[in-house]
């Protein structure tokens, strides 16, 4: 039996064991976005077949970024232990990193359906995120499958900035495409070759450099400090170049 605790929190009981997770009824701030967009991006869904034949779906996060999987179980469900998947884990696992999985209650599935991403990756939609954070939401995709690519120029030694998501969530690039024009910004999707994914991307620097501000107005609690420290860096040190909108490359790029 599910019961109204403190504030949007919930709670259940599994065989003895207490089960506290937030239930989200609309994305009203930055970090509730930000989340379902992580979410959306790199959440892993789950039938969990049992025995007897029953499917018990559930949704689940894994990442290298330690500070991002605890702070989502503590925001959502501080209940919850997340687990050493990689290079310190307790089973043997060939692994270069660590690599931690956080596996949420089913009690949440609610949330994700209503957001549109209880579901397979391809199967995802962009449902219920108002334009109010709407770029929040866009920084958890990009954090989860995103970067920030800088490239040099043969003619100037100033470089490019550019932006590629990739994800088998074709729906919710077209959505996000489609809203980056509403503000002017120029975006291409397109499929990759032998794989089932998709990519977007930006390849004008000064489009580029203003979705990086726009991503980065109203920061979340938590959040990927690495792009946005490339991000920053190269504003901080190119973004007044004249040279900075042409397409003609060279070398190998920066990815962050």
């Amino acid at each position: 039996m599910v019961r109204n605790i403190e504030s949007d929190f919930r709670e259940y009981t599994v065989r003895g064991k207490v089960i506290k997770y937030r239930e989200l009824n609309s994305l009203s701030n930055s970090t509730d976005a930000y989340f379902i967009g992580y979410i959306s991006a790199d959440g892993s869904y789950q039938q969990g077949l049992k025995l007897n034949g029953k499917s018990y779906p559930t949704m689940g996060i894994t990442s290298t970024d330690e500070y991002i999987v605890r702070m989502f179980r503590d925001l959502y469900c501080p209940l919850v232990q997340y687990k050493n998947r990689g290079k310190r884990s307790s089973k043997k696992v060939q692994a270069n990193n660590d690599s931690f999985e956080l596996k949420f209650p089913r009690g949440m599935k609610n949330t994700f359906n209503k957001f549109g991403v209880f579901d397979y990756k391809p199967n995802r939609q962009m449902v219920g995120v108002s334009k109010s954070v709407q770029w929040s939401y866009m920084l958890g995709i990009m954090d989860a499958d995103g970067c920030f690519v800088i490239r040099h120029r043969r003619d100037c030694r100033t470089p490019r900035l550019n932006v590629h998501i990739v994800s088998s969530a074709y729906d919710v690039l077209i959505e996000i495409q489609r809203r980056l024009e509403e503000h002017g910004i120029i975006s291409s999707v397109y499929p990759r070759k032998h794989n089932n994914c998709f990519e977007l991307r930006i390849n004008n620097t000064q489009h580029a450099i203003r979705f990086g501000k726009l991503l980065y107005m109203d920061l979340p609690s938590v959040y990927n400090y690495k792009k946005k420290q490339i991000f920053d860096t190269y504003v901080n040190t190119y973004a007044s170049s004249s040279c900075s909108n042409s397409d003609e490359l060279t070398g190998s790029p920066i990815v962050g």
